[in-house]
């Protein structure tokens, strides 16, 4: 009788306190394009996303971190669906998404859960600024101090007549250029944006034909993928149209260097990449060290949110304050420089330097 008693009142105790018990999980969302010509960008921040989480064990102030990760595949339809898992688990912070039209597609789904945070590590339209919402970047928005190196580089190479192509499925980034940069040269320099754009649907020798309808073009000005750059750069260099090329950053990943050969010496780029700091060389070690190669520059974003929102959670671990958090703390040094959020989430501007591919090397010009 005496031990039947004692284990009944076990019984009970271990119910309570199983009941009772606090789950001490913090459950993140990440939606990316992991799958599609967009892959290498999403997988990239992914990774880096990985390994910021990684370097803390998964774990903030004892509780446990999990991850739930998702593809939008660069598809509408896929992106709400993901979203929707994400709000039916009680998530309440989005990593994610890696494009700016990916990005606009969720937040229009999260109007309506103004509790959910998403927070972009590379979304950059301008359509995303001084809105005060449920969206954070680390990423900065383009402005004509964004543009002052290209601009100056423009005027200085007596560039007159600039042609711009772009990827139709990301409208909202090409937009920063198609709509900006026109505005920021002002008369003195004739922006086409008339182009067929770059889709599934477009074929390259259709692209090269209307290039030729234009006299006297002196850049084109390529805003799309690393494959979808590589393929378009290739095809206008075998077929001898040598005009100049400036690609936007999106491209500036490992596969255009795999993917480009001899056709990219003297390629320009508009990016910016980190300097040479301890902090930056500790992450490429151990970015190498998980992954087995170099990391490219979304890799490199992708480490910079998840190292913001893991400073933010190690002040205060309540994930529904987490705006609330990260706009008190203002300033956040990262592996790409300090970065500083205004009262909207939006971070401090940078200026995209120039660079240029020579002998197979990605060199920045000193302007």
């Amino acid at each position: 009788m005496f031990n039947k008693t004692i284990l009944f009142i076990i019984t009970l105790f271990l119910l309570f306190t199983g009941c009772n018990k606090k789950d001490d999980t913090m459950n993140i969302g990440v939606v990316l394009g992991l799958s599609g010509k967009y892959s290498s960008l999403g997988n990239a921040e992914s990774d880096g996303i990985h390994l910021a989480f990684d370097e803390i064990n998964y774990t903030i102030n004892g509780k446990k971190i999990k991850l739930l990760e998702k593809n939008d595949a660069q598809d509408k339809q896929t992106d709400i669906k993901a979203i929707k898992e994400l709000i039916n688990n009680n998530v309440k912070l989005i990593i994610g998404n890696a494009t700016s039209s990916m990005t606009q597609v969720s937040l229009d789904m999260l109007k309506s859960h103004p509790d959910i945070l998403l927070f972009s590590a590379t979304a950059s339209s301008n359509d995303f600024n001084n809105k005060d919402d449920n969206f954070l970047r680390s990423n900065t928005g383009t402005t004509k101090q964004t543009y002052s190196k290209m601009i100056h580089f423009i005027k200085k190479n007596n560039i007159k007549n600039i042609v711009i192509i772009g990827d139709s499925n990301n409208k909202s980034y090409l937009k920063s250029y198609t709509k900006l940069l026109p505005q920021y040269l002002k008369e003195d320099h004739l922006v086409s944006t008339d182009l067929p754009y770059i889709d599934s649907n477009n074929n390259l020798q259709n692209i090269l034909n209307q290039l030729k309808k234009y006299d006297n073009t002196d850049l084109i000005l390529l805003v799309a993928n690393s494959v979808d750059s590589a393929k378009i750069i290739q095809y206008l260099r075998v077929h001898h149209l040598n005009t100049n090329i400036i690609c936007s950053g999106w491209a500036n990943d490992n596969q255009f260097f795999q993917n480009i050969g001899k056709y990219g010496e003297g390629i320009y780029f508009l990016s910016s990449i980190a300097g040479n700091t301890d902090a930056h060389d500790k992450f490429t070690k151990n970015f190498v060290k998980l992954y087995g190669r170099k990391p490219d520059k979304f890799a490199k974003k992708g480490y910079v949110a998840a190292s913001i929102i893991i400073q933010a959670l190690q002040k205060n671990d309540n994930i529904s304050k987490l705006k609330q958090t990260i706009l008190t703390m203002k300033e956040f040094n990262t592996i790409l420089g300090k970065i500083t959020f205004n009262k909207y989430g939006d971070i401090n501007a940078k200026v995209q330097n120039i660079f240029q591919i020579k002998n197979g090397t990605l060199k920045q010009l000193n302007e």
